[in-house]
């Protein structure tokens, strides 16, 4: 008899330790699939905005006098703290990312000096223009290396957790493809910052937002999971993951990982609380070849918004690399493109599957408050260009500018030689927002 209980008591004992093993496992695991959701998106901004940040260089070379750099360099200004911010968010604490953080810290200082702080309308020095020549250069090197490492991620199926794990590994024979390539990144940001003192950028990264205002009633964890279902087209999916988060302290969207066990996909994203929109979704797949054409992929993706009533949307722009169509999308009222109000779309050349989709920004301005009503006419603003240009097409659109003001603007798309403008000048003040050199 008193063995028979003992037996009992040892299988139960037994029972409970496996019990809360698993639930140990499977919390850890849970934490483990948040943090790399969260290195996932943060050097998915980081590399956007270095990608932002040598466009905006690139067009500030077409300037002559500081006081028409001013509004390319505030931007420079802006976007080198953004993506600074977004370093710290990746795991890199135990291999610093010295010379990164200090190229960026120049391009914001010097950007500064040159662009807010002085007010003059002085033809940039010799000098100070080689100094832009030299950073539109060395931020190219940056942007290649870090769309690399992002390759080789996807490509290799790699994890973000996996580099903080051999980052704390006291195996000096590290062989990890991500972390050589963040090396050989931060190798090529040194040269520019040689010329440079040691200072810190004198900016700050703009505040987050948080989803507020969102349409519809405030939705359930189990909603929020038959909405992603239903908007990925793939009810077979099955949570991982699911937890509610926010910026600000206001959890406001419920963030989840999904995968298909039959056929070893998966995907992550995330869903408004209020209303439960799907604010973007990423699906982590190969694509090897391409069979779908740019023009297809951007039909199958108007298709795809409008499936889902996501309605007077227009292109603005269509990229293609690594058999990945990219496309750019704004909201159009009464005519005029609102840019801040805009949709990115990522589509599989192979299948023509929306591998990605962002609707944030959208999400953020779809419903400001602009007149769109310009106080200029379009010629008046065209006869106040250089007679050396060539104008191809004009837009009026909302533009933000550097101090994140929503502006209406004549968008003007021009050539001269061989290099493509894209100008944007405001259409109530005739004042000069924004040039960008599209070729370069």
């Amino acid at each position: 008899m008193f063995r028979s209980i003992l037996i009992a008591i040892l299988a139960l004992s037994v029972i409970g330790f496996s019990y809360w093993g698993y639930e140990e496992h499977k919390e850890k695991n849970n934490i483990l699939i948040h943090a790399e959701n969260n290195y996932q998106q943060a050097y998915h901004e980081l590399a956007y905005y270095i990608d932002q940040l040598h466009n905006q260089i690139g067009s500030t070379l077409a300037m002559k006098t500081q006081d028409s750099m001013r509004p390319q360099l505030a931007d420079v200004w802006r976007l080198s703290t953004l993506a600074h911010g977004f370093i710290g968010e990746l795991p890199l604490t135990l291999m610093p990312f010295n010379k990164t953080n200090e190229f960026l810290a120049k391009v914001g200082e010097f950007s500064y000096e040159k662009g807010i702080k002085e007010t003059n309308d002085k033809d940039i020095s010799d000098s100070d223009y080689k100094k832009l020549q030299k950073l539109y250069s060395q931020s190219k090197e940056v942007e290649d290396g870090l769309r690399e490492v992002e390759n080789v991620v996807m490509t290799n199926h790699l994890r973000w957790m996996d580099v903080e794990l051999a980052l704390s590994s006291q195996n000096q024979k590290m062989d990890n493809q991500v972390i050589d390539g963040l090396k050989t990144v931060d190798a090529k940001s040194a040269d520019y910052t040689k010329s440079f003192e040691a200072t810190n950028p004198k900016n700050a990264v703009n505040q987050d937002k948080t989803f507020t205002n969102l349409s519809g009633p405030k939705i359930s964890q189990k909603e929020a999971i038959e909405r992603f279902q239903s908007f990925i087209d793939d009810h077979n999916m099955k949570v991982k993951h699911i937890e509610l988060t926010g910026r600000n302290g206001k959890k406001d969207s419920y963030t989840l990982s999904m995968e298909n066990k039959s056929n070893q996909k998966s995907v992550s994203g995330q869903v408004s609380k209020q209303g439960g929109h799907v604010i973007w979704f990423m699906k982590q797949r190969e694509t090897n070849y391409d069979k779908v054409t740019l023009y297809e992929a951007i039909q199958k993706a108007n298709k795809y918004l409008n499936k889902r009533k996501i309605k007077n949307m227009v292109l603005v722009q269509s990229d293609q690399y690594d058999h990945v169509g990219l496309l750019t999308y704004a909201l159009k009222k009464e005519n005029v493109r609102i840019y801040p109000a805009s949709i990115r779309i990522k589509v599989a050349l192979d299948t023509g599957e929306v591998i990605g989709f962002d609707q944030t920004d959208y999400l953020y301005n779809r419903t400001i408050h602009v007149n769109l009503k310009p106080k200029l006419k379009k010629q008046v603003v065209i006869d106040h260009l250089s007679n050396k240009i060539k104008v191809q097409e004009v837009h009026l659109v909302v533009f933000q500018n550097e101090q994140i003001q929503n502006v209406l603007c004549y968008e003007i798309l021009a050539t001269q030689d061989q290099h493509s403008y894209r100008i944007l000048i405001n259409a109530n003040t005739n004042e000069q927002e924004k040039v960008e050199l599209l070729n370069g």
